[in-house]
């Protein structure tokens, strides 16, 4: 399985549930360290009801990965079925597949750069004080080893363990 696990080149967690809870993850514990390397896009929205507050901020502090994303959508969302009726995350995950997975510079810009295409830009996300914001401020955060964090305010939490 470990063999298996070394071929993911990324993964993209659309609305994931809560790591934190042995429901869902029968090894809490050792989920902190079990993603090490691997590239991450994780998002939900500020309309996600049915999990719970905060769930995917928590599961982006304990990837350890470098190359990681958190995003927060905010606007024509349909909460927690937004992948399935709206699908605005579905592409993102694509360009990340395809940056971090194929090594595809283009998209890698448009996950990280800043440009009217790029994701930054071009998805509304959640601001301080909104549901599933990360820490009750965060809506957006990438973090990448070769680049700057943005919003660079943010940017230790890319590498701080949980808690902070």
């Amino acid at each position: 399985l470990r063999a298996a696990a070394a071929l993911v080149g990324s993964a993209g967690v659309l609305y994931g549930d809560g790591m934190w809870d042995p429901v869902s993850n029968p090894d809490v514990a050792g989920f902190p360290d079990a993603i090490s390397q691997t590239p991450v896009l994780l998002d939900t929205s500020i309309e996600d009801y049915t999990l719970p507050n905060g769930d995917t901020w928590w599961n982006f502090r304990n990837i350890r990965s470098p190359a990681k994303i958190f995003l927060n959508i905010r606007g024509i969302v349909q909460g927690h079925m937004e992948p399935v009726e709206v699908g605005l995350d579905g592409p993102w995950a694509g360009v990340f597949a395809q940056a971090y997975s194929l090594g595809n510079a283009t998209a890698k810009h448009l996950l990280l750069g800043d440009c009217e295409a790029c994701l930054r830009n071009a998805v509304p996300y959640g601001l301080a004080g909104m549901r599933n914001s990360g820490d009750g401020e965060v809506g957006i955060l990438l973090c990448d080893p070769d680049q700057p964090p943005w919003p660079e305010a943010f940017g230790a939490l890319c590498t701080a363990p949980w808690p902070a």
